[in-house]
């Protein structure tokens, strides 16, 4: 075991210093969109306040576990990415000992190798976000599936971790319904099926009931999160071409997200607003069943071929610190065209690798809703899994000088690599402009106002249809009393959106105190 624990201690290594290389960012020690809510959410916790006093669109447990670690340690991004580090290298002890037992030693290594310097496992274990948890607690998952025996405590113990996964990134779900279904296959007494069923979901059903009575409790709203509806239609609606990382944070998915009040003239409640927004989802099926169908079909094509999806903040971090660095070792698409190699290969060799072909079942609900490289996370340590197999048997084939083989096998990776160059979806990643807007919002926040009037007019060059920075930044010249310099920025601000509600009521506000 010693050769895998060395790579499990240079892959902490690397993250580490990583982590050292970025950690006087802005977007790292103050962060941002997600990973500020959970962040903040953490340090109520360690402060005392253990429940929730409003519904999100995120599960808690990933704010307990920063929550615990901040009474623990003390409030420390830093000191839970290293946490987050360590937590990671365990994990690749676990996938070893998952790819060895259903494949070889060798692609036990590879497949550690690969996930150890794949360039978005580094940046998400570095950054406070919740598929570090849920990333462990599927391969944990899989692995008591895998090696413990069949008694209760194994169906029991697998059961609260499903259960943990489940309110940290609802995802696993559809793995637990497959393996429920490969139980009642297995040659046991129908009384053992009933107990090791109900052991397994007794847990899922406890865990997610606690979360959704207190969301009852501080909404009167029996949901797990929010947001469901409104992320499948965004997911069916050819309209966002397969994902929703071009809306806004802002007036723009303030506009998309309040749909349902503006169609009832009223609030409406959570399960209302899902309603509505999967009756939009039918219809568009129902009425452009071609059109759907295509979208479907092309981000599958994407997904499957590594295409990568990334929100405003992995574009920041991706071009400061991955482009042309050492840290940019694996990529997304080499990953998932090995894999696809693997895959087949597996197949046609008739590998038993039962539990490895479920985890990949949890792929499929994700195509029906916006795709992000991030939230496909939690399955990507088995797609490794069928990359490392994929190398191995190409090692295989060399080693045994069946070259015809290795050559076909190598003119299909290539083949796969220049297909995957094709975008049907049309998607272009998004620019930075959110997350340095961010930036200057938390600057802003800090009274820092020379670090934020330079982000805000970082964010206007980047995007100079930006309304909020025009804004946000016409407000910071106005509380310092600069009303000549606060005004063209309201005005631009008007200029780009004259039903814009605030920067018309700063622009009036701005012009009497400078008596214009």
């Amino acid at each position: 075991m010693f050769p895998v624990l060395g790579l499990c201690l240079l892959a902490f290594l690397i993250k580490l210093h990583f982590l050292w290389f970025v950690h006087k960012d802005p977007v790292f020690a103050m962060p941002v969109v997600d990973s500020l809510e959970f962040d903040l959410w953490g340090y109520q916790i360690a402060q005392g306040k253990l429940l929730w006093d409003h519904i999100t669109n995120h599960p808690p447990l990933y704010a307990y576990f920063l929550g615990f670690i901040y009474e623990l340690f003390g409030y420390s991004p830093f000191k839970a990415a290293v946490i987050q580090n360590v937590m990671a290298s365990a994990g690749l002890f676990l996938l070893f000992r998952i790819a060895q037992r259903y494949f070889n030693t060798l692609t036990a290594y590879l497949s550690v190798i690969l996930a150890g310097t794949y360039w978005f496992f580094i940046y998400v274990s570095t950054f406070l976000f919740s598929e570090n948890l849920s990333i462990f607690l599927n391969i944990v998952l899989v692995y008591i599936l895998t090696f413990r025996k069949d008694r209760p405590v194994k169906y029991l113990s697998a059961g609260c971790v499903l259960a943990l996964t489940e309110i940290c990134r609802p995802q696993m779900m559809p793995f637990g319904i497959a393996f429920l279904i490969l139980l009642w296959t297995k040659d046991i007494p129908r009384p053992e099926k009933f107990k090791f069923s109900a052991l397994f979901l007794i847990p899922v059903l406890v865990l997610s009931f606690f979360v959704m009575a207190q969301n009852h409790r501080v909404s009167g709203q029996w949901v797990l999160r929010t947001q469901i509806g409104a992320n499948v239609y965004m997911g069916n609606d050819p309209a966002f071409h397969g994902t929703n990382l071009h809306v806004k944070i802002g007036r723009e998915w303030d506009k998309f997200i309040s749909a349902p009040h503006q169609h009832y003239q009223r609030d409406v409640t959570e399960a209302e607003s899902n309603q509505y927004f999967m009756d939009k989802t039918w219809s568009v099926i129902r009425e452009r069943p071609v059109e759907w169908a295509g979208l479907i079909g092309s981000k599958i094509f994407a997904v499957l071929t590594g295409l990568d999806f990334l929100r405003t903040e992995d574009v920041y971090v991706y071009d400061l610190y991955f482009t042309d660095t050492p840290y940019f070792l694996v990529s997304t698409k080499l990953i998932f065209i090995l894999a696809l190699l693997g895959l087949f290969f597996s197949l046609q060799s008739r590998r038993n690798a039962g539990l490895l072909y479920l985890a990949l079942i949890g792929f499929v609900p994700m195509f029906f809703f916006p795709i992000k490289t991030r939230y496909l996370m939690g399955f990507v340590p088995f797609v490794i899994v069928f990359a490392g197999y994929a190398l191995a048997h190409l090692y295989e084939l060399f080693q045994s000088k069946q070259y015809p083989q290795l050559w076909k096998c190598l003119v299909a990776a290539g083949g796969l690599a220049a297909v995957s160059l094709w975008n049907p979806l049309g998607f272009i990643r998004p620019d930075v402009a959110e997350t340095v807007y961010a930036i200057a919002k938390n600057y802003d926040g800090r009274k820092n106002e020379v670090m934020a009037e330079k982000y805000y007019l970082a964010a206007i060059q980047v995007d100079p249809a930006h309304i909020s920075a025009y804004n946000d930044l016409g407000v910071l010249y106005m509380n310092q009393n600069k009303c000549g310099r606060a005004v063209p920025y309201f005005e631009s601000a008007v200029r780009l959106d004259p039903e814009a509600v605030y920067p018309k009521k700063n622009l009036d506000l701005c012009r009497k105190t400078a008596g214009q």
